[in-house]
């Protein structure tokens, strides 16, 4: 998965400042007793005036995670049409856009970097996956994104869990899988989180034509 890779360098140098600039802006008295609250502040949303990109399903951008939820990850979209840190809007500007990253992608995305987590306020190179109308607030309909940490489209995911399939087979010790084409959709989930059994079938047949695996009804064998 180069492109997500290539954001981990960035990532970690921000993570830091982000939580920090962050946290710094989220706490308010909101309540008679003067008590503090946590939440973020919703301000950068606010302004009518700030251009706000129009999405459609494949564009390119880059997330922060918010918080999480039991879906998911909800983010802000703080990159559109690039996968390049430096475009990044900064802190003080309103983001470009809400949305939700499911708990598969998360699981997904995490085998794909050696089982390290997602956190709060890390920046992700990602893509919109759906576009969807979300609440009416402040006069408009508010677009709500579907985001994916993977290419969309059948065969990029295909050629990703290709990839995948081809460095837990070099993993392993004796260069075997214990799973296959008559393998249910929960087994192939338990090995390479977040791939459907459609994905999988592609990614060990690409495989197979290039010579690289020797595919069993519940087995994978490197060649």
């Amino acid at each position: 998965m180069p492109a997500i890779s290539s954001s981990m360098s960035y990532s970690s140098m921000q993570r830091t400042a982000t939580s920090l600039n962050l946290l710094s802006n989220s706490f308010s008295t909101n309540d008679s007793n003067g008590k503090l609250s946590t939440s973020i502040s919703q301000s950068k949303h606010d302004d009518p005036e700030i251009y706000q990109p129009t999405f459609k399903k494949g564009d390119l951008v880059m997330v922060e995670v918010i918080y999480f939820g039991p879906l998911g990850a909800s983010v802000d979209v703080v990159a559109h049409n690039t996968h390049n840190p430096s475009d990044c809007i900064s802190q003080d500007d309103p983001a470009l856009g809400r949305g939700m990253i499911l708990q598969r992608e998360i699981n997904y995305f995490r085998r794909g970097r050696g089982g390290v987590d997602i956190v709060k306020y890390e920046i992700l190179p990602a893509y919109v996956e759906n576009v969807r109308e979300g609440e009416f607030e402040e006069g408009k309909i508010e677009e709500r994104l579907d985001i994916s940490l993977r290419p969309p489209g059948g065969k990029a995911k295909a050629q990703e869990l290709g990839e995948q399939i081809l460095d837990r087979l070099k993993e392993s010790n004796n260069g075997v899988l214990n799973v296959g084409d008559k393998s249910s959709p929960e087994e192939i989930d338990a090995i390479f989180p977040g791939a459907s059994k459609s994905a999988f079938k592609k990614a060990v047949s690409g495989l197979y034509r290039r010579g690289l695996v020797s595919p069993g009804s519940d087995s994978i064998t490197l060649m």
